[in-house]
Formats: C-alpha cells, structure tokens, sequence
C-alpha cells in the first residue's frame, strides 16, 4: 500500500518567506530607513520649535550673549544663530547632516560640532540637547519600523499571525 502526497504552493510560499526575509537582512530595500529618518527629522523639528524636548525647555540665553545674538542675527530662537546647525538635524541633505545606512544598522544626526558642544554642555555652556528621546520618541521610531515590516509581509502576499 502506497500513500501519495502532493504538497501545493511550495514554490509560492517558499518564495513570499524569501522575499520577506531579504526585505528584513537589508531595511534599505523598502525605504524603511528612509521613513525612519523622516520621522527622526520630524521629532528634531519639534524639538527646535519648542526650544527643548522631553528633558525640558532649553535654558534661556544669558542677557549679555542674547543682546549680541539679536544685534549680529535679529530675533531667531535658541541655538538657530545661523540656522545651519538646526538645518543639519532637521532634513535630509543639508550641511553636515549626517545619514549612514548600512543593511541593518543607521547613523543619523549631524557632525557640526556645536550640536555635540550643545548636547554635553559644560561649564560655561548650558546643556541644551539637540537630540532629546524620551520612551514616546523612540515608539514614534519604532513604530515606522513596524509599519514598513508590515508592508513588507502584506507585499508577500502573506497573513499577519495575529
């Protein structure tokens, strides 16, 4: 007695888990660190119009700096002098804005060096920090990330689990 069975959709299957596997070994394939960056230039965008994130406001400037400052650039807000350095942490191709990608991992920030010199603060510079990530701020981040696995089962034709 012989039993034969023919097993259907291999190739399909077999296929669609390639597709979604190649799509999770290298996030640039379906622009999932660009919408990552997106969302991280957005959070840093807030945080310049706030004038601070989840660490709290920025420290004001010191009278006699805040004269020189309104003399030399007008009335901007805090740490955007020229611009430049907000610029750099806010989109996408500006002056020394910074955004490295590899397969699995992203590099995003700036290399101006007042940014770091903001960040750290010292004994004559309050700390101001550029990049300020609470918990909600990197859920934001993650849930891009989600959203683009998502995509990328949903575009192999396969169901979520859930």
């Amino acid at each position: 007695m012989n039993i034969d069975i023919t097993l259907t959709g291999v190739k399909e299957v077999t296929s669609s888990l390639k597709y979604v596997d190649d799509g999770l070994s290298d996030f640039r394939k379906l622009g999932t660190f660009d919408a990552i960056a997106a969302e991280f230039y957005k959070i840093e965008k807030e945080t310049f119009s706030a004038e601070g994130g989840p660490s709290g406001k920025w420290k004001a400037l010191s009278p006699a700096y805040a004269a020189i400052k309104a003399k030399k650039y007008g009335n901007v807000p805090i740490l955007t002098a020229t611009g430049q350095m907000m610029k750099s942490l806010t989109s996408r191709g500006a002056a020394n804005s910074v955004m490295q990608q590899t397969a699995t991992e992203m590099t995003i920030g700036t290399s101006d060096p007042k940014a770091g010199y903001h960040q750290r603060g010292n004994r004559r510079l309050p700390q101001r920090k550029v990049i300020d990530f609470d918990q909600a701020r990197t859920d934001r981040l993650s849930k891009v990330a989600e959203s683009k696995i998502k995509q990328l089962i949903a575009n192999a034709k396969l169901r979520s689990t859930r």
